[in-house]
């Protein structure tokens, strides 16, 4: 539970107390009525003991489980940081290579050319294994199936890059840069949600 958490339930507790000692007539009351109180606070306090113990499994696994979580991304904000760099490097450069001379020329060979700067930012881009995928799952924002997605369309990019050598077709060829200039545009968007959400969930205060 979070210290301010603990403040909120000590205030609450507070004023529900001064308010049944200014608005119930303690003075007045007989054996049988403190009787009744007495039972009535004992139950509530056992009904609240209960709910703690209940809850102490859950809150001790979240508790885990976000500091699993900040450890990983501890691990990976700068990886990510890197990746999310590579991949943007590599959509400018197919932006530059379907602005270039030949591809109004519609020179193949120049094209290929041009493709090659793009496939090694593409492999520069480290994808996280599985058990780090899982580690990262409390992060807000879908952060882990942000970069599942990403280094997903990433990869994808990169073997339709490294496929266009087997086609001659000006055309085509103009039509697949394109498509992969669209999917690292959609992998960048993904990848800097996941990371400002490492470098948030990196700085943000330990939970006690």
């Amino acid at each position: 539970m979070a210290w301010y958490d603990k403040w909120a339930i000590m205030v609450i507790a507070a004023a529900i107390g001064v308010g049944g000692c200014n608005g119930i007539p303690w003075c007045k009351m007989g054996v049988a009525e403190w009787a009744y109180w007495v039972a009535a606070i004992g139950t509530v306090g056992t009904l609240i003991g209960t709910i703690w113990i209940a809850t102490s499994g859950s809150r001790q696994t979240r508790k885990a489980d976000l500091t699993r979580a900040r450890l990983a991304a501890s691990k990976l904000v700068y990886q990510q940081v890197h990746n999310t760099k590579n991949t943007r490097l590599a959509a400018a450069d197919i932006v530059s290579a379907l602005c270039s001379y030949s591809f109004e020329l519609g020179d193949i060979n120049a094209m290929l050319q041009r493709t090659s700067p793009t496939i090694l930012l593409l492999n520069k881009v480290i994808p996280p294994d599985a058990t780090e995928l899982v580690a990262l799952t409390p992060i807000k924002d879908d952060c882990a199936a942000r970069i599942a997605i990403g280094i997903g369309m990433v990869t994808s990019s990169a073997t339709l890059l490294q496929g266009l050598h087997q086609h001659m077709a000006a055309g085509f060829i103009k039509q697949q840069l394109q498509n992969c200039e669209q999917m690292l545009i959609d992998a960048m968007q993904h990848f800097n949600v996941a990371e400002a959400a490492l470098i948030e969930t990196v700085n943000a205060p330990i939970l006690n």
